[in-house]
């Protein structure tokens, strides 16, 4: 049934996604547009930077002449918690705000909460007295919340897909990381045939992420949850890519079995607690300021991009199915012109054959 209220949140739906805020994103459930999942991501250049936040929004019936609920699912340090207290979601709502406005004005909240009538009040009060621990604890609980989102490291050669190293431990408590290692080295077969596009990009695989770079002759991979930064998924990429160039360079061209260089392991668990451990997020926050920028970093989906490589596969093949076609039809012509040629000159020919042996004949008789 389509009321006023549903009515206006699909206005409000396709405004969101014809000319969507920077740093926010919003979606009704499938089954039910009153009740919306939304993401925010920090703003840039604060305590927030790099973090992904998930939030839920309820509507009644009522709406937009009163306000939605509004939670976050996702867990951090906060003033105000999960419990969103925003005047235009008590006292200053008017039904001139739409779920655009909502969503920008909870971003803002991050930067800028009400400690006066605090969810949490720890948060509150190192607010108001210690902002600089105060940020400490905002990216503590954040990169904390990041822990084992690195699911899957894999390293392959380009020019044939062969793997080279993967991180032993990656998908030991995951029910389904044989399925994206598999698709992980259809990846790199599609690659290795000269399938992609950039020599860095992220493709989306169900609730994840790869991303990867191609340097030299070997693509670095990793899989990681899909509100896991992808500027830190880079630079991690990044120091794989130092590290594995410096120690193994000269021996990638002549690896003849995969996982030639398993012990690289060790520097893949190493490397893999500088972005995961809550105790270096200093060198993380340092990190996140010095990094190249990856927005212009292209996405895709896996399904794309694999369906991109089997759709160029079928078109050589049918291209070489075409030439070997084409081969076969010329030498058919060949054989058609032949035999035409000997259908209209054989009558002549026997005929001269006859006139030939008849001379022959006369002249031994005289």
């Amino acid at each position: 049934m389509s009321t006023p209220a549903r009515k206006r949140l699909m206005r409000d739906f396709k405004r969101l996604q014809q000319d969507p805020p920077a740093g926010v994103s919003g979606a009704p459930q499938d089954n039910n547009i009153l009740l919306w999942n939304a993401v925010i991501f920090g703003p840039d250049d604060t305590p927030w930077d790099g973090g992904t936040f998930k939030l839920t929004l309820q509507f009644t019936e009522d709406y937009p002449n009163k306000p939605p609920t509004v939670r976050f699912v996702s867990r951090m340090f906060h003033p105000n918690n999960g419990s969103i207290c925003l005047d235009i979601l008590q006292n200053q709502w008017s039904p001139i705000y739409d779920v655009a406005a909502i969503l920008t004005s909870i971003q803002s909240l991050l930067c800028d909460p009400n400690p006066n009538s605090p969810a949490n009040s720890e948060a509150a009060r190192m607010f108001s007295e210690n902002k600089r621990e105060y940020n400490r604890r905002v990216r503590e609980i954040f990169l904390f919340v990041w822990v084992k989102m690195v699911k899957l490291t894999m390293i392959a050669r380009v020019t044939d897909g062969l793997p080279l190293a993967e991180g032993l431990d990656d998908g030991r408590d995951q029910k389904d990381a044989d399925f994206y290692k598999q698709q992980a080295k259809l990846l790199f077969k599609s690659l290795s045939k000269g399938h992609y596009e950039a020599s860095r990009m992220s493709i989306e695989t169900g609730p994840y992420f790869f991303h990867y770079i191609i340097e030299g002759r070997v693509c670095y991979l990793t899989m990681c949850d899909r509100s896991y930064p992808k500027k830190l998924a880079f630079q991690y990429l990044e120091d794989l890519k130092n590290e594995f160039e410096r120690v193994n360079g000269g021996q990638i061209e002549t690896a003849a079995r995969p996982y030639a260089f398993i012990k690289f392991d060790t520097f893949i668990q190493k490397t893999k607690k500088l972005y995961l451990d809550t105790h270096t997020q200093r060198n993380i926050a340092k990190l996140n300021d010095e990094l190249y920028e990856v927005h212009q970093i292209m996405t895709r989906n896996v399904q794309e991009v694999l369906g991109v490589g089997e759709k160029l596969d079928q078109v050589s093949e049918l291209s070489s199915r075409l030439t070997s076609e084409s081969r076969i039809y010329a030498d058919k012509a060949k054989d058609l012109n032949r035999q035409a040629l000997i259908r209209k000159w054989a009558p002549v020919a026997i005929v001269l054959g006859v006139v030939m042996l008849l001379f022959w004949v006369r002249k031994k008789i005289w």
